[in-house]
């Protein structure tokens, strides 16, 4: 059998092929002993706060089984406790995880309590986004799991212990804010509209970006001052709008792995405007997407499967060899079928694709006409502009200039 600490090495490298996770070991008085932890004295902070502090001992006190515990900000950790007989006792943690919402009350309310400053708030909201969410049965798993590394003992869901950590809150003195989900501050109406317009494939999506500044001006005012809130909030929306997208007849695939680019294209941002530019760029390539997908909705799943793939690959060259190649059929019998379904031709709908994303380019980002011309593959900025002007009348400049929502 394996000894404690190669099973420990093991159950570390085998969780973190999921996503980065922490261990900690910790003595009697919770103080550090050993961690992976980057943000250690951080987290290690919230962890010893005297309500979770003294839920752990006296935890420890009345059993050993394992405990996940939980702060009102929905971030849990999973405990295994090793009693020795020469008093050197041992707390195995993992975590923490969100095991629900990030909450952003909740969460500074602990930045009140540990008294940080904006610049600790903002490494503390940084280091939030590596934290993955895991569900209650992953971190049964887990405890289980960690339980057996350290005792070589096999246990129940039924025999591990839970704690959620109630913090004290801060009075609220004058006039409360209203709530974001209260439909008196139009922020709740406005995200059921552009959800409902991701599902439909209407392209007005983006314009009600500017509604949120209007409709909920106070909380569009916090993410101007904190960078880190507005990422949060934009990946709440795009976990929403992907599922929305789904919805209205975009595949699963396409729709998750979408947002798992965009997810990275966020955590990349450095300034507002460059998230407000994506959002409204992710609300249109979605809205698109599901666009082109109700068109080939009734089409059989080998010509949609070419449709799926030419939307996702519109940065390479697309031939009739690879698509014949693709679905099984031959070049001739493709190009029928295809057109017969879809109402085009393949090389035409590759085309009309590629000026539908260029326009969704034109109007969401500053980028130069010459970059989305190269995105797209299409060569110079003449010959872009030139089939560009065939297919909408206008050149990309004043196709920008007239369509750009401002």
């Amino acid at each position: 059998m394996l000894k404690k600490e190669e099973l420990l090495d093991a159950f570390t490298q085998l969780t973190n092929c999921c996503y980065p996770t922490w261990s900690w070991v910790l003595n009697d008085n919770l103080e550090v002993i050993s961690t992976n932890c980057s943000s250690a004295d951080m987290f290690h902070k919230m962890f010893v706060l005297p309500e979770c502090k003294s839920a752990v001992e006296r935890h420890v006190k009345e059993n050993e089984n394992p405990l996940i515990c939980t702060l009102a900000a929905m971030l849990s950790w999973v405990s295994v406790f090793e009693k020795n007989k020469n008093g050197e006792n041992k707390i195995y943690v993992f975590g923490p995880f969100f095991s629900g919402y990030r909450d952003e009350e909740n969460c500074e309310m602990i930045f009140r309590i540990l008294k940080m400053n904006e610049e600790e708030q903002n490494q503390m909201w940084r280091s939030f986004q590596k934290i993955p969410m895991l569900t209650s049965s992953t971190m049964i798993q887990y405890a289980i799991m960690l339980h057996y590394c350290i005792h070589q003992k096999k246990i129940v869901a039924n025999d591990i212990d839970y704690c959620v950590v109630k913090m004290p809150r801060r009075k609220v003195r004058g006039r409360v804010a209203t709530d974001q989900f209260d439909n008196s501050s139009g922020y709740w109406e406005t995200e059921r509209m552009i959800l409902d317009k991701v599902r439909r494939g209407d392209m007005n999506v983006s314009e009600l970006v500017e509604k949120i500044s209007v409709t909920a001006p106070d909380q569009y005012r916090a993410y101007r001052r904190n960078i880190e809130k507005y990422k949060a909030s934009i990946q709440v929306l795009l976990t929403l709008v992907s599922r929305a997208a789904v919805e209205g007849g975009l595949s699963r695939k396409t729709s998750f792995s979408l947002a798992a680019d965009y997810q990275n294209k966020i955590l990349q941002c450095t300034a507002v405007n460059e998230l407000r530019e994506l959002n409204e760029g992710i609300l249109l390539d979605y809205a698109q997407r599901v666009k082109r997908a109700k068109k080939t909705m009734q089409c059989s799943a080998k010509i949609r499967l070419c449709c799926e793939y030419i939307n996702t690959h519109l940065d390479e060259k697309i031939t009739l060899e690879m698509m014949a190649q693709k679905s099984g059929y031959t070049i001739s019998h493709l190009s029928k079928k295809f057109k017969a379904e879809v109402g085009c031709s393949i090389i035409d709908y590759i085309h009309n694709s590629k000026i539908e994303y260029a326009k969704n380019q034109l109007i969401s980002s500053d980028k130069e006409i010459e970059e989305i011309s190269s995105e797209l593959g299409i060569g110079t900025r003449s010959y872009f502009s030139t089939i560009f002007k065939k297919a909408t009348g206008e050149t990309p400049s004043d196709y920008r200039k007239k369509h750009r929502f401002v």
